[in-house]
């Protein structure tokens, strides 16, 4: 394979791990935010002595 096409196909691959990178970034924002709403509606609703249950979002991340 000539070296013009190899680059050429690095770049294609670079491209697409950029697209996968920032989707990615994205995602994380989006699970932070549902993360601090779960928690903040958990501080709200808890008495002082609650324990989360062992399933709860924030232990599971």
């Amino acid at each position: 394979m000539p070296e013009s096409e190899a680059v050429r196909l690095l770049e294609g691959r670079l491209a697409e791990q950029a697209v996968e990178v920032e989707r990615l970034r994205t995602e994380t924002r989006s699970l932070r935010d549902e993360l601090a709403r779960v928690r903040a509606s958990r501080d709200l609703g808890a008495s002082s002595s609650a324990q989360p249950p062992s399933g709860d979002l924030t232990v599971r991340l």
